[in-house]
């Protein structure tokens, strides 16, 4: 699947993935329960993953060709 994103959209979206990580980064150091934890590692590792993909991109179409 591809999406197009404007140069906004995709800085807005990657604020976004960023806050979240964030928040679920915190709320797994704050979990006792081994099964949620499991889920929330998951989760952020995932998450990680499209971060680092979407923002090489935003970088990619800031870099000037030349």
């Amino acid at each position: 699947m591809r999406v197009e994103l404007t140069k906004s959209d995709a800085m807005f979206l990657r604020d976004q993935l960023a806050r979240h990580l964030e928040r679920l980064e915190d709320e797994l150091v704050h979990t006792d329960k081994r099964p949620m934890q499991r889920s929330l590692a998951a989760d952020a590792g995932r998450l990680r993953e499209l971060f680092e993909r979407m923002f090489g991109q935003v970088n990619e179409a800031r870099t000037p060709t030349g």
